[in-house]
């Protein structure tokens, strides 16, 4: 199961901080690489991305986003 990791905006912030990088290049998707453990994140470029493992990983991925784009901004 994909489970809903990430909106659209919160990918482009990434991308645009540069903490995410395209790993391959899917028909329909691009996997991106730079989240903790070497998880990757699947995104279309337009709507959610998804992440697909361990609840745990699930966890310690979105709780790297929150920070990513929480830091500074405080």
């Amino acid at each position: 199961m994909i489970l809903r990791i990430a909106e659209a905006s919160e990918m482009r912030e990434l991308e645009a901080m540069g903490v995410i990088t395209v790993y391959k290049r899917g028909e329909k998707w691009l996997t991106w690489e730079g989240a903790p453990n070497g998880c990757h994140i699947r995104w279309d470029g337009e709507g959610w991305a998804g992440f697909r493992g361990t609840a745990d990983e699930f966890e310690a991925v979105r709780a790297w986003i929150v920070e990513c784009l929480h830091t500074g901004n405080e």
